[in-house]
């Protein structure tokens, strides 16, 4: 139940962010999960930890530069939100892992969505938090029920392919079209060049990072974007690699 709980309100607070922020910088900074779990994770040996801790910093360090540049005293809102986010995706891995509950991906997967349903939608049904035009509300919920399954389908499908040894290729790319599509889709995110370069840095940097975690074989349970464990060798895969398609 905690863990289902932290998943809900990462769910609020991601949704927060986003809807302040534009999907590149918020696809950019969610790459803090992975390189925070470097440091987190007690289970890597030292001689192993070199590259992945340099990567980390690079991603970090990057990803510093793009909140800098972004955030400003009158709109801090939006990153702490997106920060929030981050954390409680970190406390969800991190209490699976103590716990280690023998469940499968798919059982996960079902758990997940099924009780942030549940939760979320008479919250925000009786309290009118969302204040939604007249009509216009069975019309949202219509919509998240479609994404939902929609973000079902998409995470099984990364299950299967994520052993595959062009996967990191596949998520990379995925990053990049999406961020250009969204950049163009949504007029009102004017994002910086300088920004958008070290965008693409932090986006190649953190693949790097991820792919020699991958050779090197950390044995410990793995999480993708949006809270979901994978198998040993995946786990610094990001947590934005799943919902591309629905952002």
């Amino acid at each position: 139940m905690p863990a289902l709980i932290c998943f809900t309100l990462g769910i609020v607070a991601g949704s927060k962010a986003l809807a302040e922020l534009s999907v590149p910088i918020f696809l950019a900074v969610t790459n803090l999960y992975p390189s925070l779990l470097i440091f987190l994770d007690k289970k890597i040996e030292l001689s192993n930890a070199s590259l992945k801790v340099c990567g980390s910093a690079g991603t970090l360090g990057t990803i510093i530069i793009i909140i800098i540049f972004i955030s400003n005293p009158n709109s801090i809102s939006p990153i702490l939100w997106l920060l929030t986010h981050i954390i409680l995706n970190i406390i969800y891995y991190l209490y699976l892992s103590k716990m280690n509950l023998d469940l499968s991906n798919t059982t996960q997967i079902y758990y997940r969505n099924f009780f942030s349903v549940i939760f979320l939608f008479p919250i925000s049904f009786f309290l009118d938090v969302l204040h939604l035009p007249r009509n216009g509300g069975w019309e949202f919920y219509g919509g998240c029920f479609l994404s939902g399954i929609l973000g079902t389908l998409l995470q099984m499908w990364t299950f299967k392919i994520s052993n595959q040894p062009n996967f990191l290729l596949i998520e990379g790319i995925s990053k990049i079209s999406c961020s250009l599509i969204a950049h163009n889709l949504f007029l009102s995110s004017n994002i910086d060049p300088f920004v958008w370069i070290l965008i693409l840095i932090n986006f190649f940097i953190c693949m790097i990072f991820i792919n020699n975690s991958r050779k090197e074989n950390v044995n410990v349970k793995s999480k993708i974007n949006l809270s979901i464990p994978l198998e040993d060798d995946d786990k610094y895969m990001t947590e934005s690699s799943v919902p591309l398609l629905i952002v």
